[in-house]
């Protein structure tokens, strides 16, 4: 049964991405059957893994979009990728008329949980329908904090968030850590 880890901080910039990318190609590295979720419309983790985002027929959009449509899984390297782009931008829209929106990616993402040991999954730098649908999916959260005042203050509403649906929603949800990240060693 695969472990579930959402990156996640609802601030840009602070290293969510590379921190999935680095953990999978480390997991991988030691013999770990992993899949990584690009839940993000900017696509960074797809372009990271050298993917153009608009060329791939299916992305995790049309699997939220319609359960009916399979995970599309892209094997990169020694890495499984559900890829994402820019259309995933319409999904909150999207959901919002459709009852247990929050829970559709665990939905979706439940008959893979025995083919990984782990699944990481690129959060948005949001709080919005797109988290708490990868909150609502994972066992556990890493949220990448960069080193600096500023972000700090910023986590209030991120552990409100997490609390509430650890309450509410997804009772096996933890928090794993929290990752410094952009450290300036010189300070």
């Amino acid at each position: 049964m695969a472990r579930t880890i959402a990156i996640t901080n609802q601030a840009g910039g602070v290293g969510k991405t590379t921190l999935v990318r680095d953990i999978g190609y480390e997991l991988a590295s030691r013999d770990k059957r992993v899949l990584l979720v690009d839940l993000d419309p900017q696509a960074s983790l797809t372009i990271f893994l050298g993917l153009d985002p608009w060329q791939q027929q299916k992305t995790i959009y049309h699997s939220l979009r319609d359960e009916n449509v399979p995970l599309p899984v892209v094997e990169v390297f020694n890495l499984k990728l559900v890829p994402a782009n820019l259309k995933l931008a319409e999904i909150e829209m999207e959901l919002a008329t459709i009852l247990l929106r929050e829970f559709r990616l665990r939905e979706i993402l439940s008959p893979l949980l025995d083919q990984y040991d782990f699944i990481l999954i690129d959060c948005p730098p949001s709080l919005g329908l797109i988290v708490i649908n990868a909150l609502c999916a994972a066992d556990e959260v890493l949220i990448p904090i960069q080193c600096e005042f500023k972000s700090w203050m910023g986590t209030d509403g991120l552990f409100d968030t997490i609390t509430k649906v650890a309450k509410q929603a997804n009772k096996r949800l933890k928090i794993l850590g929290v990752i410094p990240t952009m450290l300036d060693s010189r300070t």
